[in-house]
């Protein structure tokens, strides 16, 4: 079911992940829904896994709001007119900060059934986000902190009449985080049990971004450097680590009432889920619970609205941000979404990347493995059929430079959008595909580390080379690029007998030095113009410029200016022109051939100027 907002937006919350706090801003898209799947889904134990910035934590801060008993500094439950969190659900007038803001409740009010869960439950919530470290030791200090913090929120049953003192003891060892290795394993499973003892009810689990800590100690310490494809003993140590803090909690049939476990990837060959009762997980590919996760149509049809966002913008929007297809409803990511909409000139870039680190994930992405498939999807139809994708993720694998692995990888990551399935025997495949404008510069970014990477350059070494093509001093261009691959360039990681296939690596290099133009210049590659493909289109944004560039690329074995010429000579013939004429502030066209051979290069130019309107 398709869900919408119930209120007009602010800045205030956006970027926050406290349920409490959209609201209060009246910044929250309402998913209270999820909760009555959470609390109708006949497993005890779900892993749900989105891509990162996806509304993992809000709707776990959701959950938490909305199951959990509230109480007094000693532990008494609060009678009904005390109680804070109910208005946030049903209605009413709610604080924010020196005022008071009218809300009008949410869907799941309609829900008579669900509503009496509201506020009987004692609830657990911990988030590994933030969870790091160089050893499993390090590792084991931070999550002694995590658990000092959850402790803490429960400090009332310090005074419970149902612990005794010897229990109160150990709690408070906890808060001092004074504890040994094995009462930190016990840590969530001994909570439960004071929990479970002071209110005689079953606990809820939920843990947030469960894989956070685990894929940032792989991306450090993970590898066996005897044997890269295996995990080494220090990393082990980490897997064996979770495994206990999680299952020793949620696999008490006695204490739990239900866990719900988020993450980005479900990890392969770590069996941190392997000794769980009734257990199940929900990837990208399910159905189930695809609405709460992303803005659908009609919630940013409603957020475009109250932001009085016009037609035409709406849909260069959508050219940016949706495209994702999950559980076969069309989605838009979140984040950025969220992000276009409150900056003050709804400015259309990469937000979702710039929005902080993508840990292990961003240095993988620049792995030669994954930079083949990237570089496949960035040619035209930019999407492969009949792909088989795995529900886990075997980062050994990724090293392997296997190829199921790593479009996995992609798709789990929100970098691929599974756009259709059908059944080869016992088997699925997908049709993989780039969902939109923010993930192709999300590519040509990655493309662009990755060219610097192996050429041992810094990626603003490519400015040198940038600029006078801008400029349109073509002499100074070819002259720079050519002394570009001639000191830093060695044609023999150039892999491919065929021509084609050295042509696209050049290709995928100019991409890499082109990919700091975004700023102030449209940059778009493999585009469909005239009679064919256009390499590379760049088009200066409004008032940033009156001249847009083509540049055509071909491979050659000795002649250059004979192919440079013949590259020219496609961009006239096949009205590559054509994809600059709709751009009203653009007077000329300055028109690239190149040709690459090893470390030389040739280049051919015209400049056409464009007739007045």
């Amino acid at each position: 079911m398709d869900t919408q907002t119930t209120t007009i937006p602010k800045r205030g919350g956006i970027g926050s992940d406290d349920f409490k706090k959209l609201v209060s801003k009246n910044s929250y898209v309402d998913k209270s829904l999820f909760i009555k799947d959470i609390i109708e889904d006949a497993h005890d134990v779900i892993l749900i896994t989105r891509p990162r910035r996806w509304g993992k934590s809000s709707n776990m801060s959701l959950l938490q709001t909305f199951l959990e008993l509230e109480v007094d500094k000693v532990g008494n439950l609060l009678p009904e007119a005390k109680k804070g969190n109910t208005v946030y659900f049903t209605g009413g007038m709610i604080q924010d900060g020196k005022k008071q803001i009218a809300h009008a409740g949410l869907k799941i009010l309609q829900e008579a059934d669900i509503m009496e869960e509201l506020g009987q439950h004692p609830v657990i919530l911990i988030n590994f986000k933030d969870l790091g470290g160089w050893s499993c030791e390090q590792l084991e200090e931070g999550l002694k902190l995590k658990l000092r913090k959850t402790f803490d929120q429960h400090k009332y049953l310090l005074t419970s009449t149902q612990l005794d003192e010897a229990e109160k003891t150990t709690f408070s060892r906890y808060l001092t985080t004074n504890i040994t290795a094995e009462e930190l394993r016990d840590g969530l499973s001994y909570l439960m049990e004071c929990l479970y003892k002071h209110f005689c009810k079953k606990v809820w689990v939920l843990i947030d971004e469960y894989d956070s800590a685990i894929n940032r100690a792989y991306g450090r310490f993970g590898k066996d450097e005897a044997n890269p494809h295996h995990f080494s003993s220090e990393f082990q140590k980490v897997l064996d680590l979770f495994k206990d803090v999680m299952g020793r909690a949620l696999k008490s049939e006695t204490l739990l009432e239900k866990g719900v476990i988020t993450g980005i990837l479900r990890i392969a060959k770590a069996n941190l889920f392997s000794e769980l009762n009734n257990f199940t997980e929900y990837s990208v590919l399910d159905k189930k619970f695809s609405s709460y996760y992303g803005f659908t149509q009609a919630e940013v049809d409603m957020l475009c609205q109250q932001q009085q966002i016009s037609a035409e913008l709406q849909k260069e929007i959508k050219a940016w941000y949706n495209g994702y297809s999950y559980g076969d409803l069309e989605l838009y990511n979140p984040w950025s979404m969220a992000r276009c909409l409150f900056d003050d000139e709804h400015a259309l870039k990469n937000y979702w990347e710039e929005s902080g680190s993508f840990g292990f994930i961003a240095d993988i992405m620049i792995e030669d493995a994954v930079q083949k498939e990237i570089q496949t999807y960035m040619q035209p139809p930019y999407s492969q059929d009949n792909v088989f994708v795995n529900n886990y993720i075997d980062f050994a694998s990724l090293f392997r430079a296997d190829a199921q692995t790593v479009v996995s990888l992609l798709l789990h990551t929100g970098y691929l959008n599974p756009t259709a399935s059908k059944s080869i025997g016992t088997r699925v495949t997908y049709t993989l595909g780039i969902p939109n404008q923010e993930i192709i510069v999300a590519f040509e970014n990655l493309i662009k580390k990755w060219a610097a990477n192996k050429l041992n350059r810094h990626e603003g070494d490519f400015n040198p080379i940038t600029i006078p093509l801008l400029l349109g001093d073509v002499a100074l261009f070819q002259k720079r690029l050519k002394d570009f691959l001639g000191g830093y360039f060695s044609f023999r990681i150039i892999k491919g007998k065929h021509s084609h296939l050295r042509e696209s690596y050049y290709h995928c290099l100019m991409i890499g030095i082109l990919a700091g133009l975004h700023i102030t210049k449209k940059v778009e590659h493999e585009k469909e113009s005239g009679e064919g493909y256009v390499d590379t289109v760049i088009v200066p944004k409004l008032y940033q410029g009156d001249q847009a560039i083509i540049l055509e690329y071909k491979y050659t074995n000795k002649k250059g200016k004979l192919q440079a010429e013949a590259a020219l000579k496609q961009i006239q013939e096949k009205k590559y022109i054509a994809t600059i004429l709709g751009e009203e502030h653009i007077k000329s066209v300055l028109q690239l051939g190149i040709a690459f051979h090893k470390k030389e290069v040739a280049v051919v130019h015209e400049v056409i100027a464009l007739p007045i309107a």
